[in-house]
């Protein structure tokens, strides 16, 4: 017959396990995460959570404009974590960015309440240190560690690639001109990729989750393929080519690729492509992205915009006008609010990353289907050109170096 100390020491051994249950569970999350990326999602949602912190302190009553920014940034959190399967963040995070999307819709049983708002704000911001300590004191995988790594094997630039050039200039002949120019390219191309990574490094953990949300979606895991064209991005660059594609590949997975049972009907593989092109033009880091799907629905746009006052029904407006209202905050074409879609939030904060960093957006028409309900078109991301490097213009420097050109 148990007493009641046998019982409270198997309540207290029961909560116990559970902790250390729920500890190994985000010890294995974060293992499964890159250091460096980590890193990077750590000082993403900091920097986000900051800012939601600001906006509600400066203000003391609903403001529209406040509310959407905080919403954005939070999805923005809940998008990253649910990324890279962090699921106890992902569960704090969603039910603060709910009290958000509430405030949004003018629920009356959620007030403007800044003290609850920043206690909410509180609870993702000790979660989040919840992880970073793990991370660093448990794994020992700092901030510095991670940084560290970025200069070390993050082309990046492998260790082994660093050791190879120095024995080339250790080898070289200092009366050899054709070595030494072929030395010094060496040099350079080594030089130039440091700091640097692969698009489809950038975007790894976002494209890693597709398959998951595919099968939420109930369709087939997609095909995504990169075209970078030798271009690879700066350090620097690589948070808000993420954030932003983060949104661009789940919309296009969501909204544009079709079920599998519609693909086959007309003759498609059933895993939809998506296809991201990478160059630099005008002055520009161009990024564009296209999928196989329908394309994008402007007639239920169209009627949306109708529904909300944005446009009148006889209005007779170009196609690319009705496109630009996807960038409006708010703006969803799904019929019903998921865990993937239907808040309104998405292209509204992928144009607000951009112009941030000094970029922009475009949505432009790849058919001449011009009033159709469906028109097949690119998203076109810019950046500044210096988030760029070329290697294949090292590789070409080499060469040249070494005929003496």
């Amino acid at each position: 017959m148990l007493c009641v100390r046998d019982v409270t020491e198997l309540r207290e051994l029961a909560a116990e396990a559970g902790e250390q249950k729920r500890r190994l569970e985000m010890i294995g999350e974060i293992l499964a995460v890159s250091e460096e990326k980590f890193h990077h999602f750590v000082e993403s949602s900091t920097s986000f959570i900051h800012e939601n912190e600001h906006i509600i302190r400066q203000h003391d009553c609903a403001d529209t404009s406040a509310i959407a920014a905080l919403f954005r940034n939070m999805h923005t959190i809940k998008g990253n974590a649910r990324t890279y399967s962090l699921q106890h963040l992902t569960g704090v995070v969603h039910e603060v960015e709910q009290r958000y999307d509430a405030l949004r819709r003018e629920d009356t049983s959620h007030a403007w309440d800044q003290q609850a708002l920043i206690a909410d704000l509180e609870r993702v911001k000790t979660a989040l240190e919840h992880y970073s300590s793990i991370n660093e004191v448990s794994l020992g995988r700092g901030p510095r560690a991670a940084g560290a790594q970025n200069g070390a094997a993050s082309l990046t630039v492998t260790r082994e690639a660093i050791e190879e050039t120095l024995r080339i200039v250790d080898r070289t002949d200092d009366n050899d001109l054709p070595a030494l120019r072929a030395m010094r390219a060496e040099l350079r191309a080594t030089l130039r990729a440091i700091g640097t990574e692969r698009v489809a490094d950038a975007l790894a953990g976002v494209t890693g989750s597709l398959p998951s949300l595919a099968q939420e979606l109930g369709k087939v895991e997609p095909v995504v393929r990169i075209a970078d064209n030798g271009y690879r991005l700066r350090s620097e660059a690589a948070g808000t080519v993420k954030n932003v594609f983060m949104h661009l590949l789940r919309n296009s997975l969501d909204h544009g690729i079709e079920m599998p049972a519609q693909r086959r009907a007309i003759g498609k593989d059933e895993s939809g492509h998506i296809d991201i092109d990478v160059n630099v033009h005008d002055g520009a880091l161009q990024l564009t992205l296209a999928d196989d799907g329908r394309g994008l629905a402007l007639a239920r746009i169209r009627g949306i915009a109708v529904e909300r006052g944005w446009l009148q029904a006889y209005e007779a407006v170009s196609d690319d006008v009705i496109a630009a209202f996807i960038f409006r905050p708010g703006f969803s074409t799904a019929t019903s609010v998921t865990e993937v879609s239907g808040r309104g939030v998405g292209m509204d904060a992928v144009r607000d990353f951009l112009e941030r960093e000094g970029g922009a957006i475009e949505l432009r028409f790849t058919d001449d289907r011009a009033g159709a309900d469906y028109r097949h078109f690119q998203t076109v991301v810019r950046l500044p050109q210096q988030w760029a490097v070329k290697m294949a213009d090292a590789t070409q420097a080499k060469q040249e170096e070494a005929l003496g050109g």
